[in-house]
């Protein structure tokens, strides 16, 4: 199912997720690659050099601007998160091994 989802998410379908506090599912509408990859600039602009689109802070921005920065923000931390504990997991495997061996 989620496979189908990103599908169509990347293919400007529109698709939905389950949130994670309520787990309904949200609707979201679908965009485009070429659409996704100005977004994705948005936010990497933001995250790395603290810029924004106007340049003029978070008060002069627009209201979607900073919801789709909070939304890349949310997923970044979440997927660091996620290596970061599979890497634990893989070093704590490879420390058993090594004290078993």
């Amino acid at each position: 199912m989620i496979q189908r989802e990103i599908r169509k998410a990347v293919t400007g379908q529109s698709f939905f997720y389950n949130d994670d506090e309520t787990g309904k599912p949200v609707h979201v509408d679908g965009c485009q690659l070429i659409e996704f990859n100005h977004y994705y600039l948005i936010w990497d602009d933001y995250h790395w050099l603290k810029t924004l689109p106007l340049g003029r802070g978070t008060l002069a921005e627009r209201r979607w601007v900073l919801e789709i920065i909070k939304s890349f923000e949310k997923v970044h931390k979440e997927v660091v998160n996620y290596i970061e504990e599979q890497n634990y997991k893989k070093a704590e495997m490879q420390a058993k091994s090594k004290s078993h061996g």
